[in-house]
């Protein structure tokens, strides 16, 4: 794994919790303007800090393979040059993460209105979400009815 490159997962993921709070909140819940905060420092981190963080370890690289081959700088090898993220990737990364949100978000919601109607019980049709613990129960091999919960004391 390295960092950088296209698109950037850090903005997909702070985009996508962003866009899933706005469905869920509002955009004028607190909780909304926090996400939104934390997404603007991520991005500009991203393109800003990192991105020339990485600018200026090429120029390091170019000077240190002038330097003698005995020198001990040379020791260290190249340093990482690929920290950042262009404006592009990171508008990319934006636009993954909110679709990647308001899908995930809808489903949520979906799969409430689901167990809602179900009387809340699970039942036959169940949420999105007991849906996927129980899939993630019977993938770990668990036995134990499907409940990823604490267990019961029966």
């Amino acid at each position: 794994m390295k960092s950088g490159g296209m698109p950037s997962s850090h903005t997909a993921l702070v985009m996508g919790l962003t866009t899933a709070v706005a469905v869920e909140h509002g955009t004028s819940s607190t909780v909304f303007a926090i996400c939104l905060v934390l997404s603007a420092i991520i991005m500009y981190d991203a393109t800003g800090v990192r991105l020339h963080a990485g600018r200026q370890a090429t120029v390091l690289n170019i000077i240190i393979a002038e330097m003698p081959p005995d020198h001990p700088v040379q020791d260290g090898g190249r340093l990482r040059d690929s920290l950042g993220h262009t404006p592009i990737q990171v508008a990319v990364g934006a636009l993954v993460g909110m679709a990647v949100g308001f899908f995930v978000q809808s489903m949520y919601m979906l799969g409430r209105a689901v167990d809602g109607e179900n009387g809340g019980a699970g039942g036959a049709g169940g949420s999105f979400a007991s849906q996927a613990a129980a899939a993630a129960a019977a993938a770990m091999g668990s036995s134990g009815g499907g409940s990823l919960g604490p267990p019961s004391s029966a």
